[in-house]
C-alpha cells in the first residue's frame, strides 16, 4: 500500500485492501521493516443480497449475490434440504451458484457459515420452488376400479408418486409433448372417494383429480318377502360387479356370494338373519341398503284352548317350520325341532302358566 495518509509523527492511515488476509502488518521504512506485535483480524460481515431466478425448477441453478460469500460452508433450502459447499457450482466472495436440490420446497433459504454455533443468514424473501401443476383438478365422476385416468398439466416430470384418497400408490406413466404433460394411471380395486394427488421429491402433495366412485345402484332383490334361511336371493341392478360380499341384517358376518355379474348377483339367506336392510359391500368402503323381510308365523291357532300341564299341544298356522322355540307365560321356553309349514307340536311344560 503507497496511499498512506499520515496524521501525525506518532500516526498514520491506510484502508485495508478487499483481498487482505488476518495476520501481522509490515510498514516498508528507508531504514528497514517494521512488523506489528498485533495481528490484524477482520470483520466480515455476510451479507445476502439478492438470488435469481426467484422460482426455479429442482435440479435447476440458482444464483446468490451478496458479500463474504466465500465463508459460507452450505446453503439450506426448506424444509432442512442441505447443499454442502463442496457441492457448489461455484463460489466466491460475492457469488454462490447451486443446484436447487430435488427435494427443497418453496420457502426461504439459509446461509450458514459452519461454525460450531453457526451464523446463519436468511433470504429476504421465499424462493419459489416449481411444482407439478394442473389448471384445474379432474372431476371424477362414477368411477370403477380397473378405470384408465389421464391427467393433463405442466412438469409432471417432477412426479415421484401418484397416491389415491386412502393413501396407497398406485404406478403411472408420465408422456411429455409440446402441448404439455401427461400422466396415466389405473383406478385400484380399493379406491374411495377423495383427492387423488401426486408427490414430487419435496413430498409436497399437489391434488390432481376428485373421485367419487361409482356404487350398486336401482337394486331389486327376488324374492324380497317371506325368505327363510337358505334361500337363494337374486340381487338386480346397475354395477352389481362392485359388490363383494352381503351384510344381512342380524347377522354380524358378511356372507359371500354365489356368483356374479355386472348386473346381477345372488347371495344365500343366512338362519339368523332378520328383516331390515341387508348391505351390498364393496372395496370402497360404500354399501347398497336393500329392504328384505324375512318369514314370520302368521293365522296361528291352537288345537285345544285348554291344554293339562304335561299334555300335547299343536300350534297351527303359515311360515311354522320358522319358529325355533315357544315361550310360555312364566318364562318356560320349549325348543322346537319338528316343525312343518303348517304346524309344530310339542309338550305343555309343567311349569307353564296361563
Amino acid at each position: 500500500i503507497t496511499d498512506i495518509e499520515v496524521v501525525s509523527d506518532t500516526e498514520i492511515r491506510v484502508t485495508v485492501p478487499q483481498t487482505a488476509q488476518p495476520g501481522l502488518v509490515v510498514l516498508k521504512t528507508p531504514k528497514g521493516d517494521i512488523t506489528t506485535k498485533t495481528e490484524l483480524t477482520f470483520t466480515e460481515p455476510i451479507a445476502l443480497e439478492a438470488f435469481a431466478p426467484a422460482e426455479v425448477k429442482p435440479g435447476s441453478e440458482l444464483t446468490i449475490t451478496g458479500e463474504y460469500l466465500n465463508l459460507i460452508k452450505e446453503v439450506i433450502f426448506a424444509d432442512e434440504v442441505t447443499v454442502p459447499a463442496d457441492e457448489f457450482v461455484s463460489q466466491s466472495r460475492q457469488e454462490i451458484k447451486v443446484i436447487v436440490p430435488d427435494s427443497a420446497q418453496t420457502g426461504k433459504f439459509i446461509l450458514s457459515d459452519g461454525a460450531e454455533i453457526p451464523n446463519w443468514i436468511y433470504s429476504e424473501g421465499e424462493l419459489e420452488v416449481t411444482l407439478p401443476s394442473v389448471e384445474a383438478p379432474l372431476d371424477l365422476v362414477d368411477k370403477k376400479p380397473g378405470d384408465v385416468i389421464r391427467v393433463s398439466g405442466e412438469n409432471f416430470d417432477l412426479v415421484k408418486k401418484v397416491q389415491m384418497p386412502n393413501g396407497d400408490e398406485v404406478e403411472f406413466t408420465m408422456t411429455a409433448s409440446s402441448e404439455g404433460d401427461e400422466l396415466t394411471f389405473t383406478l385400484p380395486d380399493n379406491v374411495s372417494d377423495g383427492e387423488v394427488t401426486v408427490l414430487p421429491a419435496s413430498d409436497v402433495k399437489v391434488v390432481v383429480a376428485t373421485v367419487v366412485v361409482a356404487t350398486p345402484s336401482n337394486v331389486v332383490a327376488v324374492p324380497a318377502v317371506n325368505l327363510r334361511g337358505g334361500d337363494m336371493i337374486t340381487l338386480k341392478g346397475t354395477n352389481m360387479d362392485l359388490v363383494t360380499d352381503v351384510t344381512f341384517p342380524g347377522v354380524e358376518e358378511a356372507v359371500g356370494l354365489e356368483s356374479q355379474n355386472s348386473t346381477e348377483i345372488k347371495v344365500l339367506m343366512p338362519a339368523a338373519a332378520i328383516s331390515g336392510d341387508l348391505q351390498l359391500n364393496t372395496n370402497s368402503g360404500k354399501a347398497t341398503a336393500v329392504s328384505i323381510a324375512t318369514a314370520k308365523p302368521e293365522n296361528i291357532s291352537y288345537s285345544a284352548a285348554t291344554v293339562p300341564a304335561g299334555e300335547a299341544l299343536t300350534v297351527k298356522g303359515v311360515n311354522m317350520d320358522v319358529v325355533s322355540a315357544v315361550v310360555f307365560s312364566g318364562n318356560v321356553e320349549v325348543t322346537v325341532s319338528d316343525a312343518t309349514a303348517t304346524a309344530i307340536s310339542l309338550t305343555v311344560p309343567t311349569t307353564a302358566e296361563t
